[in-house]
C-alpha cells in the first residue's frame, strides 16, 4: 500500500507540472538561437560630406552605409558565453554603428523573451535596440518594431511573439560597439520547415580578390604606351596628414621611372600612419598625342606585415598646357580588410581619348592604417599619325575677394551686448502671447528672446502682424526680440522656386536652394528682415540647418548650371574645355585642376555679396537692425562677411556646444579673430544633455569666451515637445538660470 500511495503522488506533482508550465521535462523554454540560421550586417550613418572609412571618398547622400563584412565561427553567437567571440562594429569615432543580426529559426515558434549581451568588460553598452519578428522573411521589414530594455544587455520581457524570423538591431554612438551573445527563448510550433538552412552562421560570399583585378582584354592593336621610348613619369606624394603621419617625400626620377621600365625592382610608397591623407600622384608625358584606351596601375607590397591599398584612382587627361579632363575613376576592387599576397592590378574604365599627358592620382583613405604601394603603371593605347594639337594657355583670374579687415571699435548699438552679454532664450511659435512665460524669462535674468517662426507667420499678411505682436514683447516686458528665421526649409516659399542647389557627381538634388540665387535670400530672409526692422525688433537671424532641403546642410559648393556658367565666364574667361564640363564631372574637373579654393572663395564671395545688398537695404530702414545666423561659424561661408561689418558684426548662435562641450569653442573664436571675420560668438546650450547644476559655470563660461549664451528651448517648460533632462523640476531650471544671470552681473562687475 505505501509503494502504492507513493506512487500515486509522483502522478500528481507530474500532472501538476504539465498543468503550471507545460511539461516538468523543460524547466524553462529553449534558447532557440542555439538551433537558429543566422546573419550579421554592419553599417554606419554618414552625412554627406563625411569621408567614408574603406571606401575613401566623400558621401553625397545620408544615411547608413555597409560596412565590411562579418566574418567567425557558426556559432559565436550562440555559444552561451558573453567572454568569447564577438561581433565588432565598424570603427569609426564619427558615426552611430549598427550591428543587425538576421535569425532563421528553422520553423514557427513562440518566443517569450529576448535578450542580447555586448562583450563582457568592453563597456560597449547598446544605445538602442529593437526587435521585428514575423512569420516570412519578407515581412520582417513591414513587422512592428519591439524596443528592448538596454540596462545592461538588451531584454524583452512581454506578450509572446509568434513567427519563423526574428530580426535584431543593435546601435550606438560610441566609438566601437559589440555583441557577443544573443538568446532567444520560446517553444517550437511544429517540426523544422522543409528546405531550411543548417543552424549557425550564414558565411558571407567568399570572394577571390585576384579574380575581381584580372586584366581585360586588350584591344587589337593597343600596347603599353608607358614603355615606349622617351615617355617621362614623374610621381609626388603629397605631404599631408597629422596625429604623427609620415609626411609624404620627393619620389626619385630613377624610382619613379622603375614604374613604367617593365622591371620593377622598386616600388613607390605613399605617406604613411593612421588618420594620414595619403596620396600619390603620377603624371607621364607620353612623347606626343596618343589615343589612350585604359590605364593600369599594379598594388604591391613590399612588406607582408603592412597592406598595401589604394581605395581608387581618378585618371585625367590633356592634350596640351590646357586644362586637365577627367575621363574615369577606378574603384579599388579588394573590400576592407582584404588582402592580396603579391600584389594585384586595378583597371580603369575604357577611355579612348587622344591625349599628350595623362595624371593618375590615387588615394588611401585617412582613418586606415593602410598605405598606397605600387609597382607599375600601364597606359594601354595606340600611336595617331599626323595629329597637332595646338598648345592653350590656362587663364584662371583669381576671384577678387575682399580685403580683410580688423574690426576696431564696434557700433553704439552693440554696448549692452558688450557690456552684459546676450542672455537669450529660445521660444517657440505660439510663445509669443504666453505672457507668464515672458515674465519667467525676464524674472530668471534674460534679456532677449530668440523667436522661432513658423506657419501662419511666413504668409504674406501673417509676418506683419507677428512683428507688430513681437514688437509688444519688446515694450512690455523688457526683451529685446531677435527673430529666428529659417532658410532651405520650404516655408512660404519652395525650397528650389528660385533656382536648386546641385552638389555635382551621380547625385540629384531636387529640394535645396541654389546658395548663389538671390532672388532666393531676398524674398526669404530680405523681405521678412525689412518688416521686421520697420516693427522696430533688434534683429533677425537666419537658421541654416535645412530641414526641408535634401540635407541638411551643403556638403561643398553648388556646381548647378548656373553656378558653372557664371564662375567659367568670370574666372576662366569662357574656357571651352571648363564650359563643356557636365554636371557629374564638375567637382573632379575642378579638383584636377587645383581650382578648388578658387572655386570655393567665388561661392562664399557670391554669397557675401547677396547678403551685404540685404543688409544696406534694411540698414536704409533701421540702422540699428542687427543680423547673424543659428548653426555654427560659417555654415554657409560667405555669411558673416556679408551679414555683419567691422563696426557691426554678425551675431553666430552656435549649435556647437548644445551638449556643454566647449572643445572647439576657443577654436571658432580664434578663427574668427585670424580671419578678421565680422562676427561675435554665441555659444548655446540644450536643456535635454544639460542638468540646473551644470548651467552657472557653463553660461559662465560662454559668456566669458563668447559674447553671451542662449538656451534651447523654452519648450522643455511650457508643452514640453522638446523636454528638459529628466530627474529635475521645471522650477530647478528657472532657479539655475536665475542663478547663472546673477553670478554672471556679479562677474562683470568686476
Amino acid at each position: 500500500m505505501k509503494t502504492s500511495r507513493r506512487y500515486a503522488t509522483m502522478l500528481s506533482i507530474a500532472a501538476l507540472c504539465l498543468v503550471v508550465s507545460g511539461g516538468c521535462a523543460r524547466l524553462r523554454a529553449d534558447n532557440l538561437a542555439a538551433a537558429a540560421s543566422y546573419s550579421v550586417a554592419l553599417s554606419g550613418y554618414i552625412y554627406p560630406g563625411q569621408v567614408i572609412p574603406g571606401a575613401g571618398v566623400a558621401a553625397i547622400r545620408e544615411g547608413y552605409a555597409d560596412g565590411p563584412p562579418w566574418r567567425d565561427t557558426s556559432t559565436a553567437l550562440t555559444d552561451g558565453r558573453r567572454d568569447g567571440k564577438a561581433v565588432q562594429s565598424w570603427f569609426w569615432s564619427n558615426m552611430t554603428k549598427r550591428i543587425t543580426v538576421r535569425f532563421d529559426l528553422r520553423r514557427s515558434a513562440r518566443v517569450t523573451s529576448l535578450a542580447v549581451w555586448p562583450l563582457a568588460g568592453s563597456q560597449t553598452d547598446f544605445d538602442r535596440v529593437e526587435a521585428h519578428v514575423s512569420d516570412t522573411e519578407a515581412g520582417l521589414s513591414a513587422s512592428a518594431a519591439i524596443p528592448l530594455d538596454v540596462s545592461g544587455g538588451a531584454a524583452y520581457h512581454g506578450p509572446p511573439l509568434t513567427g519563423r524570423y526574428v530580426l535584431l538591431v543593435c546601435e550606438s554612438a560610441k566609438p566601437w560597439m559589440s555583441l557577443s551573445e544573443v538568446e532567444i527563448t520560446g517553444d517550437p510550433l511544429g517540426a523544422i520547415a522543409a528546405g531550411a538552412p543548417p543552424p549557425g552562421l550564414v558565411p558571407p560570399p567568399v570572394r577571390d580578390p585576384r579574380q575581381l583585378a584580372e586584366l581585360p582584354a586588350r584591344a587589337r592593336g593597343a600596347v603599353d604606351l608607358a614603355r615606349k621610348p622617351g615617355v617621362r613619369i614623374a610621381v609626388s606624394a603629397p605631404p599631408t596628414g597629422n596625429n604623427g603621419a609620415t609626411a609624404g617625400s620627393p619620389i626619385p626620377a630613377g624610382v619613379a621611372r622603375a614604374l613604367i621600365g617593365g622591371g620593377h625592382p622598386q616600388t613607390v610608397r605613399s605617406a604613411d600612419g593612421f588618420y594620414a591623407d595619403k596620396f600619390l600622384i603620377l603624371d607621364l608625358d607620353l612623347g606626343g598625342v596618343r589615343q589612350v584606351d585604359r590605364v593600369i596601375v599594379r598594388s604591391a607590397a613590399s612588406d607582408p606585415a603592412k597592406r598595401s591599398y589604394f581605395n581608387g584612382y581618378r585618371v585625367s587627361l590633356k592634350s596640351s598646357a590646357g586644362f586637365w579632363e577627367p575621363v574615369g575613376d577606378a574603384d579599388n576592387p579588394l573590400l576592407p580588410g582584404e588582402s592580396v599576397d603579391g600584389g594585384y592590378s586595378v583597371t580603369s574604365p575604357s577611355i579612348e581619348k587622344p591625349a599628350r599627358y595623362v595624371r593618375v592620382r590615387l588615394r588611401c583613405a585617412p582613418q586606415s592604417g593602410d598605405r598606397i604601394e605600387i609597382g607599375g603603371v600601364e597606359v594601354w593605347g595606340r600611336t595617331i599619325a599626323g595629329v597637332v594639337v595646338q598648345a592653350s594657355p590656362r587663364p584662371v583670374l583669381k576671384p577678387r575677394i575682399s580685403p580683410a579687415q580688423p574690426r576696431g571699435a564696434v557700433a553704439s548699438d552693440y554696448d549692452w551686448i558688450l557690456r552684459d552679454r546676450i542672455r537669450a532664450m529660445y521660444a517657440m511659435t505660439g510663445d509669443e502671447t504666453n505672457g507668464a512665460l515672458l515674465d519667467r524669462i525676464t524674472q530668471s535674468g534674460f534679456n532677449t528672446v530668440l523667436m522661432h517662426t513658423m506657419g501662419a507667420a511666413h504668409s504674406a499678411d501673417g509676418w506683419p502682424r507677428m512683428a507688430q505682436t513681437l514688437a509688444k514683447i519688446q515694450k512690455q516686458h523688457g526683451l529685446r526680440v531677435i527673430v529666428s528665421w529659417p532658410y532651405g526649409s520650404d516655408e512660404r516659399y519652395a525650397n528650389a522656386q528660385f533656382g536648386e542647389y546641385q552638389p555635382g557627381g551621380k547625385a540629384r538634388w531636387t529640394h535645396a536652394p541654389c546658395p548663389l540665387s538671390a532672388p532666393y535670400w531676398n524674398a526669404v530672409v530680405g523681405d521678412r528682415a525689412e518688416i521686421a526692422a520697420r516693427a522696430g525688433l533688434t534683429g533677425l537671424v537666419v537658421d541654416v540647418e535645412m530641414y526641408g532641403a535634401d540635407a541638411t546642410r551643403y556638403p561643398g559648393p553648388c556646381y548647378c548650371d548656373d553656378c558653372w556658367r557664371r564662375f567659367v565666364s568670370a574666372r576662366l574667361g569662357g574656357a571651352p574645355a571648363a564650359a563643356k564640363v557636365d554636371l557629374d564631372n564638375r567637382p573632379a574637373w575642378i579638383a584636377e585642376n587645383g581650382l578648388e579654393g578658387d572655386y570655393a572663395r567665388w561661392q562664399a564671395q557670391g554669397v557675401s555679396d547677396i547678403l551685404r545688398g540685404i543688409r544696406k537695404r534694411v540698414a536704409a530702414v533701421a540702422p540699428h537692425f542687427l543680423f547673424g545666423n543659428l548653426l555654427d561659424l560659417e555654415a554657409i561661408p560667405g555669411l558673416a562677411a556679408g551679414f555683419g561689418t567691422p563696426q557691426r558684426p554678425a551675431l553666430v548662435f552656435s549649435e556647437t556646444e548644445y551638449s556643454g562641450d566647449f572643445s572647439k569653442t576657443s577654436g571658432q573664436i580664434a578663427n574668427i579673430r585670424t580671419s578678421a571675420l565680422p562676427a561675435l560668438y554665441i555659444p548655446g546650450l540644450w536643456v535635454k544633455p544639460i542638468t540646473p547644476p551644470q548651467i552657472p559655470d557653463l553660461a559662465a563660461r560662454a559668456a566669458g569666451e563668447g559674447a553671451g549664451y542662449w538656451i534651447w528651448s523654452a519648450s522643455a517648460f511650457t508643452d514640453g515637445h522638446y523636454p528638459h533632462a529628466s530627474g529635475y523640476t521645471n522650477d530647478e531650471y528657472w532657479k539655475a538660470f536665475r542663478d547663472a544671470n546673477n553670478a554672471l552681473d556679479t562677474r562683470l562687475k568686476h
